[in-house]
């Protein structure tokens, strides 16, 4: 997928979920 970040909102969230998934995948291995 894509998607443009302009904003520091958007950016934010996409470090938190990047966090989120870094989590699921430590927590799964």
């Amino acid at each position: 997928f894509e998607f443009s970040i302009d904003d520091e909102d958007a950016s934010e969230s996409v470090r938190m979920i990047k966090c989120l998934i870094f989590d699921t995948i430590m927590l799964i291995s």
